[in-house]
């Protein structure tokens, strides 16, 4: 049942629609309307404004980050803060208060990893800023360090743990978010950033 809790907690944070009003509190547009389409801070970065998508990346990491500690230090079960976490990136890729079309999930993904082990987050985030400093595309980044990130955990933690199996399933739901950037990339047309 604490599992239940944690999962649906972390769920009902996630899908919080950062993107969405940090524009509207910015007056930006719609992030939906405009470059990728997603609601998420690379998104909001197209939009110019860098302080309104670094303030979306923060409180998206914190959506990972924040319930999965809270569940983990007030509720027994072992596993709560995984859980938590894996809700977090579900309601924030399938927001009901976006009709079910949220964002990619990497930022709150890297606050989960973060809650789950210290190691998984800072390992994601040096892979991320790796490989985002040698290609200038934030969607190819973010799939090598998720993946990565798997690999790291299924070594740290044995295998069909609540850690192992919860950065699992977040690798999964973000690498799947990016499909349509994963096609672009092999057809040579994805965005980067480079000047």
């Amino acid at each position: 049942m604490e599992l239940l809790l944690a999962a649906a907690a972390g769920f009902a944070c996630g899908m919080l629609p950062n993107a969405v009003l940090v524009a509207k509190l910015f007056r930006l547009p719609d992030p939906r309307g405009y470059g990728s389409g997603n609601p998420g801070a690379t998104n909001v970065m197209r939009s110019g404004n860098r302080l309104a998508g670094r303030l979306v990346f923060v409180l998206d990491c914190a959506k990972g980050l924040l319930p999965a500690l809270a569940c983990g230090w007030l509720l027994a079960a072992e596993g709560a803060a995984s859980l938590a976490a894996l809700g977090a990136v579900a309601g924030h890729v399938w927001s009901p208060l976006l009709r079910f079309k949220g964002g990619r999930g990497v930022a709150t993904g890297l606050g989960g990893f973060y809650a789950i082990d210290w190691r998984l987050g800072l390992f994601a985030t040096a892979m991320w800023l790796l490989v985002y400093l040698m290609t200038r595309i934030a969607s190819l980044a973010s799939v090598a360090a998720v993946v990565a990130t798997m690999l790291l955990a299924s070594w740290l933690h044995p295998f069909g743990s609540y850690p192992a199996v919860a950065v699992a399933g977040m690798a999964m739901i973000i690498t799947i978010r990016h499909r349509q950037n994963l096609k672009k990339l092999a057809e040579g047309t994805e965005h980067s950033f480079k000047k």
